[in-house]
């Protein structure tokens, strides 16, 4: 018997097999990885985004209103301004809710949405008499936290400085 003829032995098929396999596998996982580390990316945006969102319009809510208070049942933040509008801020798990409403104005509802490993504060302290939000992450481990974000404002200041106008009877 003669070897003449050209083609591959079963064994150089095999090699060619398992080496095609392993690089697909790899291939498949580095995909898998990427499309992974751009969905974390992605909520990580978000989340950044919303916190700057939340914050700025919290600052806002707080420089425009002629008093604050805090809910005795909910535990909620109330800005009472002079307009005759009130504005609830409302912490839970998800996020934070502001909720606008005036004796004219529908009511207005804004959801923040936030990562499940950031927690929200609301709070007026009577004290001092100002108001804080205060947006932390807290890592895996439970234990380290990092502040998104703290905004700290005095309610009032605006309408002290004569820049809100009241609706006249």
């Amino acid at each position: 018997m003669s070897r003449d003829s050209s083609g591959f032995t079963l064994v150089e098929m095999l090699v060619v097999m398992f080496v095609t396999t392993t690089l697909l596998g790899i291939g498949t996982q580095m995909i898998h990885r990427t499309m992974r580390a751009e969905k974390y990316a992605r909520e990580q945006v978000d989340a950044a985004r919303a916190t700057a969102a939340a914050a700025a319009q919290f600052r806002g809510d707080a420089r425009a209103a002629a008093s604050a208070s805090n809910d005795e049942q909910s535990g909620d933040l109330v800005f009472q301004c002079g307009d005759q509008r009130q504005i609830v801020w409302h912490a839970d798990i998800e996020g934070l809710q502001r909720t606008e409403t005036g004796d004219d104005a529908p009511v207005r509802r804004e959801f923040y949405r936030l990562p499940p490993s950031s927690r929200a504060v609301c709070a007026f302290d009577e004290q001092t008499g100002r108001v804080q939000l205060l947006i932390t992450h807290v890592t895996a481990d439970g234990e380290t936290t990092r502040h998104e974000a703290q905004v700290v404002a005095t309610p009032g200041r605006l309408s002290k400085l004569g820049l809100v106008v009241e609706d006249s009877p």
